[in-house]
């Protein structure tokens, strides 16, 4: 049954990945082109603050983000509807940090799953069989959300790319983290190894589409939803299946489903609050409490675990 359970997974990541394989109004609105055009013809006498400098910004990318600001204000006295720029929403910097809120809400994610890794690891014993499995989890997502800090603090083409690469191999590690769980619940460690191999090639082709075919936001988007569905209703099924033996489970359900429910905010995309708070940052925000409730889930079912073998040996 294992085994059957494992080819139809396998069978629905690779239709996923297989075959789900320009500019913004702002960017072409005169009188913001106009107001560029002024600025930089003035950057050589003009000098970057220290606060700006240490960011990456340069004077072109001063002169991009004042003359939209700029447009922005004449929009609003105008009670005009506000474009993007450059794929993006008009944000106020703080001390060059382009987005502080989803800088801050990234570092609330980086402490939560920190601090549930540091919960786990005073808890479990080393030797529990999801241990290593757990640690690589970790490692992966404090990796994601670091490339998420920064691509926040600063929006340039390769801190964007690590954003998207580290979030992608988040998302490959959490299906790969339920399979993992239910094989080797089973024994079936050689066929977890198997299922790990598939989800690298996979991952490491999906990689090399983003970088050397087409960096396809959409179809980056697509992959990243369709395998994080399927992962979370994997999960919600088998805690159903389980509901009555484990009194944990519900932290598990919540998560599964709590997850992609408060994705729905990337959907309902609009300018920012205060230029400060967008649907992106009110996400990395709804996803703090998941983060801890995860390991808080991974830790009691580890101990439940534990306890249950102690007690059949006994």
């Amino acid at each position: 049954m294992v085994l059957w359970q494992l080819l139809g997974y396998s069978a629905l990541l690779i239709v996923i990945i297989i075959h789900t394989v320009s500019g913004s109004l702002g960017d072409r609105l005169e009188i913001y082109r106009s107001l560029l055009t002024q600025c930089t013809s003035n950057c050589q006498e003009r000098t970057i603050p220290w606060s700006l400098y240490i960011f990456g910004w340069n004077c072109l990318d001063d002169c991009k983000y004042q003359s939209m600001h700029r447009v922005v204000d004449i929009l609003i006295e105008n009670k005009q509807q506000i474009p993007q720029w450059h794929g993006k929403w008009p944000f106020v910097r703080l001390f060059g940090i382009q987005e502080p809120a989803s800088v801050l809400f990234s570092i609330g994610n980086a402490l939560a799953n920190y601090h549930g890794w540091k919960a786990y690891r005073n808890n479990v014993d080393s030797s529990y069989r999801m241990y290593p499995m757990v640690r690589a989890y970790f490692i992966i997502s404090l990796n994601a959300w670091f490339w998420s800090i920064i691509f926040h603090t600063r929006d340039l083409l390769w801190t964007e790319r690590m954003d998207y690469f580290s979030a992608g191999a988040v998302i490959g590690i959490g299906h790969y983290l339920f399979v993992f769980y239910l094989l080797s619940m089973h024994g079936h460690n050689f066929l977890a190894r198997l299922y790990g191999i598939l989800v690298f090639l996979l991952y490491s082709y999906h990689i090399y589409y983003l970088a050397f075919v087409e960096f396809s936001y959409s179809y980056n988007m697509q992959v990243n939803i369709a395998v994080g569905i399927l992962t979370a209703i994997c999960w919600c099924i088998w805690c159903v299946k389980v509901f009555k033996t484990r009194p944990h489970i519900w932290i598990c359900l919540l998560c599964a489903i709590g997850t992609p429910a408060v994705a729905v905010l990337e959907v309902f995309d609009f300018p920012p609050i205060w230029w400060t708070f967008d649907a992106h940052s009110l996400w990395h925000a709804a996803t703090i409490p998941f983060a801890y409730l995860w390991f808080l889930f991974l830790r009691n079912d580890a101990e439940f675990e534990i306890e249950r073998n102690q007690g059949k040996l006994d």
